[in-house]
């Protein structure tokens, strides 16, 4: 079977008590998916958190040590973004 090869989004960092750490995201998460989209990369994800979305609850989809993991994440912009990431390459 080959393998399947996914761009991901890795967290290379997460500030405790930031948004997306109340929300479960943690250092070494693979982020794969916003809102039910794939996120390949950083632009990506700074393109789908649109102004509308900042402020509310948004759906992000993680991988962690080989499990699927559904968070809500109160979405913040600008400085309070709290979670530095790197593009990635998964091989599943």
């Amino acid at each position: 079977m080959a393998a399947i090869e996914w761009k991901v989004l890795f967290v290379v960092s997460v500030e405790p008590n930031s948004p997306a750490w109340n929300a479960g995201i943690r250092d070494g998460d693979f982020i794969v998916a916003f809102n039910g989209v794939s996120v390949e990369s950083s632009d990506d994800l700074f393109k789908m958190l649109t102004e509308e979305k900042i402020g509310i609850f948004q759906d992000v989809t993680v991988i962690r040590q080989d499990k699927k993991i559904d968070l809500r994440v109160y979405a913040c912009g600008g400085a309070d973004a709290c979670v530095m990431l790197e593009a990635f390459i998964l091989h599943i």
